[in-house]
């Protein structure tokens, strides 16, 4: 075999663990349960580490899948802060409503008390008023027959 065969077969095997590199490398970067390590690029593709390791591409693009899953990591993070701060402010207002709320039942109890103390007084003001009434017609009529009596009296000693 001649030196050329040898680099038409070199470059055939570097073309295949190439394509086998980057398959790895892209199922490593559609699925974060696979580590981004050069071990696992190595056991998916089916070549040696030190093959990855030698190849720059490899390395290079193991660092962007990290630094991606970093920034998604901390993306969520910072989403999950957003939801907790959005359920945090509307746990606030609806607490503010809930005071307001009861401030005004509060107040619609304090008032309705006081009216229904107002109505007792009033009702009972009202049966004593009653009662001083016939207390006084009972004495008008009273006195109004007792003037009759008197009358009917001065009349018959004038006669």
């Amino acid at each position: 075999m001649s030196t050329q065969a040898y680099d038409e077969k070199n470059q055939l095997d570097y073309d295949e663990y190439t394509r086998r590199l980057n398959n790895a490398l892209d199922e490593i970067s559609k699925n974060t349960k696979l580590k981004a390590t050069i071990s696992e690029v190595a056991r998916l593709s089916g070549v040696g580490r030190n093959t990855v390791a030698d190849r720059e591409f490899p390395k290079e693009r193991l660092k962007e899948i990290k630094d991606q899953r970093k920034r998604k990591t901390l993306d969520d993070k910072k989403q999950k802060r957003t939801e907790l701060e959005i359920i945090t402010e509307e746990r606030d207002k609806l607490a503010t409503e809930v005071v307001l709320w009861f401030s005004k039942y509060s107040k619609a109890k304090r008032d309705s008390d006081s009216y229904e103390i107002q109505l007792k007084r009033a009702l009972e003001s009202g049966e004593f008023y009653k009662r001083e009434f016939d207390r006084q017609k009972n004495l008008i009529n009273a006195l109004e027959a007792k003037n009759e009596q008197l009358n009917e009296l001065i009349r018959d000693l004038n006669k």
